[in-house]
């Protein structure tokens, strides 16, 4: 709480528990405009409880494209398959594919015909590693992911051409820290 007052903080992004922490003190916080939730479920409880403590704040809950939760982790950018994920998550064709077990139960997944799940991330391999150590590169799809939102660059695109001071456009995702 001191560190938000302190620090003028306007925007906030954090899971669910983190805000739990929170709710205890009696301290209301209305610098802050924007409150983001996202990376575990949220409730209607807990968001009337921000509303009384951050006042000012546009109060978001996303759900971010973990279609299994955190699988893998790296020091740095290549990665491996852990032990206790082998058989339940592969590579093929440079694609990683996660098997219905680590994944929630959900209508909308497309399996395919030995029950995993075509994630759309592509990786390439480390080169001397025998196909162990992999680096994602991106998605097969054209959507841009900003800020755990699924954007289509060719919906902006027509968007922007509608505008008559815009002959043309090109949208593209950037690389950003966050």
């Amino acid at each position: 709480h001191a560190a938000i007052e302190n620090f003028a903080i306007t925007h906030i992004s954090a899971t669910p528990t983190f805000y739990r922490l929170i709710l205890g003190a009696k301290e209301t916080h209305p610098c802050v405009k924007r409150i983001t939730l996202g990376g575990e479920k949220s409730d209607k409880n807990l968001i009337s409880k921000l509303e009384k403590i951050f006042p000012n704040a546009k109060i978001n809950n996303i759900y971010a494209s973990t279609e299994a939760g955190t699988i893998l982790a790296s020091a740095g950018d290549f990665f491996e398959i852990p032990e206790e994920y082998a058989g339940k998550v592969k590579i093929i064709d440079s694609e990683i594919l996660i098997h219905k077990s680590l994944l929630g139960n959900s209508a909308s997944l497309n399996l395919d015909a030995s029950d995993f799940y075509r994630t759309g991330d592509t990786v390439e391999f480390a080169e001397g590693e025998n196909g162990k150590k992999f680096r994602i590169l991106s998605r097969k799809n054209s959507m841009i992911n900003v800020g755990g939102y699924k954007v289509n660059p060719e919906e902006v695109e027509e968007a922007l051409r509608k505008i008559p001071q815009i002959e043309n456009a090109l949208a593209f995702g950037k690389k950003n820290s966050l």
